[in-house]
């Protein structure tokens, strides 16, 4: 138990910021939270969400409200989990109104580089660490991979290649979570996207408003790393995951019971090792997340300024793709 008492901000309340406050419930730290979403339907699936798991004696209090102007004191922490296109917004009346010491966004982060531009000079001249929530560098699994990258290659990590096929994943709105662990693994962000393998074709997302990419894309850096995506839309089917390295590969299929078999192939002792792990849900990470963050200071997940590096060139590629596409030019990426 932690004797400090944190007071955070949990800013969008539908059905990944419901998670979040059912994983604060299972937190060690004395915790007074306010949940806040402009839609009444949204706050009340929160309210049934925790009801829905065990509560915890250290929250000292949980308030849901419509604004932000119900937030009276200075936040330990911010957790962001808004749709994209109203995140910059959400942020500056935010930080306007309170001082925030931490904050979590959710990704898709912003939909261009002009919100991260904005948002990280506010960040900057108020001294406000942020990190993105892509979880996969949390999950164990990845998180072992990583260290035997770094006992095997040292500091000279080869070129990576990571491949994704699936039907139905979600390209738009998912590509991130794998960019984000190419560069999680082989310390490298920038690379150049090929589009044009994208469908001729413009997707509608479940998110009303928001849109989807199938077809495949590729990218690769000047140091040999390479990624390829692919979504074929249609029924879906379990998604296979292949990351190559110059002497072993992993192999790993996310069964659609939430379930991924992992085979690693060491292709210099030409031997293999396989393993059974389930991906954590959202309500399961947040605890250890929240407080890694409150109490150390830290996090496992992608500091901000890494993740826009990230961000950038793969909402840039969409941004051209849609324009191409629709015939219209836009500023944004309309993903979430």
């Amino acid at each position: 138990m932690i004797d400090d008492n944190f007071f955070l901000a949990l800013i969008g309340a539908g059905n990944l910021g419901s998670r979040y406050l059912q994983g604060l419930a299972q937190s060690s730290c004395n915790l007074s939270i306010v949940v806040i979403d402009p839609n009444p339907k949204a706050l009340a699936l929160a309210k049934q969400r925790l009801a829905e798991v065990k509560g915890n004696c250290q929250i000292d209090s949980v308030e849901y409200a419509l604004s932000l102007d119900t937030i009276k004191n200075d936040l330990d922490l911010a957790i962001v989990a808004t749709n994209a296109d109203v995140r910059r917004e959400v942020l500056e009346a935010l930080l306007q109104r309170v001082k925030v010491k931490y904050l979590v966004l959710e990704k898709v982060v912003f939909q261009c580089a002009e919100d991260f531009r904005f948002v990280q000079n506010m960040l900057r001249e108020r001294n406000i660490k942020a990190w993105v929530n892509c979880p996969r560098r949390m999950t164990p699994f990845f998180r072992d991979v990583q260290k035997q990258i770094s006992l095997r290659y040292r500091e000279h990590i080869p070129p990576i290649s990571l491949s994704v096929i699936g039907n139905n994943w979600g390209l738009a709105s998912n590509s991130i979570h794998f960019f984000d662990l190419l560069a999680f693994f082989s310390r490298r962000t920038t690379v150049k996207i090929d589009v044009s393998g994208l469908d001729q074709e413009i997707y509608q997302a479940n998110r009303c408003g928001f849109i989807e990419l199938g077809g495949s894309l590729v990218a690769e850096n000047k140091l040999g790393d390479q990624i390829c995506l692919v979504d074929n839309m249609g029924e879906r089917r379990d998604l296979e995951v292949n990351i190559s390295f110059p002497d072993a590969k992993i192999e790993l299929q996310q069964l659609g019971s939430g379930v991924t078999t992992a085979t690693w192939l060491d292709l210099q002792e030409q031997s293999s090792t396989s393993y059974k792990f389930r991906m954590p849900f959202q309500s399961e990470l947040t605890s250890m997340l929240v407080e890694q963050i409150l109490i150390e200071g830290s996090s496992f997940l992608t500091p901000l300024n890494e993740s826009e590096s990230i961000h950038i060139p793969m909402l840039h590629a969409f941004t051209q793709h849609i324009s191409t596409v629709t015939g219209v030019d836009s500023a944004k990426c309309p993903i979430t």
